[in-house]
């Protein structure tokens, strides 16, 4: 009598682990989207954080020497205006 009570229960538990399965086959690719979107994101919020504090930095140093600027920006003028010839 113990073994037919426990023949139904291997059955069912048989049955749940392949539904556990289907579900994490459908869950899984999701839920890695998911994380991997959190990661770009915040690889993205990086950059943005970088190129502002590397855009400060030069403006930072382009004000500590005024005519510095005036330099860069006729060479700047004449690389431009050979790339345009």
């Amino acid at each position: 009598m113990r073994s037919a009570f426990l023949r139904p229960t291997r059955q069912k538990s048989a049955h749940r682990s392949g539904a556990a399965v289907v579900e994490m086959a459908l869950v899984m690719p999701i839920f890695c989207m998911f994380i991997l979107a959190i990661v770009e994101f915040g690889r993205g919020f990086m950059v943005v954080q970088l190129l502002n504090d590397a855009a400060r930095e030069g403006a930072h140093v382009d004000m500590a020497d005024p005519p510095q600027i005036l330099r860069r920006r006729k060479a700047a003028h004449a690389v431009m205006a050979v790339n345009h010839d």
